[in-house]
């Protein structure tokens, strides 16, 4: 979604590639994300002290993907690998088939 369709296909598999081996923003986003849904998970194994807020309802999963796509749209470009293809560079040859960047 951040690089507008434009990706390097060939470096998915790469471990120096444009992706690298973990996304760190993605991880911080994904366990501050978890964290902030426990007040408001109801339950029957365990209910959080927020989810008597809106009548006992669920909304964790909707609090945690709005905390953790939040986070994660401030972090990534701060926490960005540096290795981003060109602008104006699609990645696609004529052919439909992945180009490979240097």
């Amino acid at each position: 979604m951040l690089r507008k369709g434009r990706y390097d296909l060939e470096a998915f598999s790469r471990r120096d590639g444009v992706y690298g081996r973990w996304n760190a923003a993605g991880l911080i986003a994904y366990l501050v994300g978890c964290l902030a849904q426990l007040p408001f998970v109801a339950t029957a194994a365990y209910h959080g002290p927020l989810a008597r807020l809106v009548d006992d309802g669920d909304i964790s999963w909707i609090v945690g993907t709005l905390v953790a796509g939040g986070i994660y749209y401030v972090l990534a470009p701060r926490l960005g690998n540096g290795m981003e293809i060109g602008r104006g560079d699609t990645g696609w040859g004529v052919s439909g088939r992945a180009r490979s960047h240097p």
